[in-house]
């Protein structure tokens, strides 16, 4: 917040399904997934500028 300027909010969801023995661990998948240089969602955003 720059000059006492609001910046807009945005919301922002990403869903991927994943296999898992409980929510820790699918947790713990999508964020690897996400975090991944081969994740689509990365390339998604690189070919709309921000990434």
């Amino acid at each position: 917040m720059e000059g006492g300027a609001l910046m807009p909010e945005y919301r922002v969801e990403w869903c991927v399904d994943v296999e898992a023995n409980d929510r820790q661990e699918a947790a713990r998948l999508a964020l690897a997934i996400q975090q991944s240089g081969d994740s689509i969602a990365e390339r998604r955003l690189q070919c709309l500028g921000r990434g």
